[in-house]
């Protein structure tokens, strides 16, 4: 049984097919085990990506209620990626 206390996932596509990518694995987290995303925004309109992050939280608490989102931040190298820290809470 695979039992895990960090999730990565850098994978270089939009945030959504992220979200599917983890869910083999999110059974195996542990509680108060951690996701941390990174987010790859299309390079577009910059203006969008705040909104696009706040729809990916809406989306990712959806898909995993079992996930307080704990962080969510700009990584400055890069334009258009963003970090995100979801914990699995224990219930």
């Amino acid at each position: 049984m695979l039992n895990c206390k960090v999730q990565t996932c850098d994978i270089n596509h939009e945030p959504e097919v992220a979200l599917e990518a983890i869910a083999p694995i999110v059974p195996h987290l542990k509680d108060n085990g951690f996701v941390l995303l990174t987010l790859k925004m299309p390079k577009r309109n910059y203006e969008n990506i705040e909104k696009r992050v706040e729809l990916f939280s809406k989306q990712f608490t959806s898909k995993y209620p079992e996930f307080e989102i704990r962080k969510k931040f700009w990584l400055l190298a890069n334009l258009n990626e963003r970090c995100f820290i979801a914990q699995k809470v224990m219930k």
